[in-house]
């Protein structure tokens, strides 16, 4: 993905090294591992919460800020994102 969309995706862990929005965390690609869930407020300064979002939330001017403890609440009562999920079923075929 980083090599077909270098302006979208990066592989690069060093944040100061980053060029592109999105951080493809390559060694969490595994069994066991974890990442921060929706909802989970996360250890950084103004408590910012890990939020689902809908595609058209997602521009260049998103601001991780502002999903933070403060707003959480309101955010979880909204309708959610995800909420046609298991709508779209999809098959993969055998390898």
């Amino acid at each position: 993905m980083a090599r077909e969309h270098p302006k979208l995706v990066t592989v690069e862990a060093r944040t100061t090294r980053r060029r592109a929005p999105v951080y493809l965390d390559i060694m969490r690609n595994a069994s066991g591992e974890t990442i921060a869930p929706p909802f989970a407020v996360r250890w950084k300064p103004r408590a910012p919460v890990s939020m689902p979002l809908d595609w058209d939330e997602v521009s260049p001017r998103l601001d991780p800020v502002l999903f933070n403890i403060k707003t959480a609440e309101r955010r979880m009562r909204a309708k959610s994102p995800w909420s046609s999920f298991f709508g779209h079923r999809q098959t993969l075929p055998r390898v």
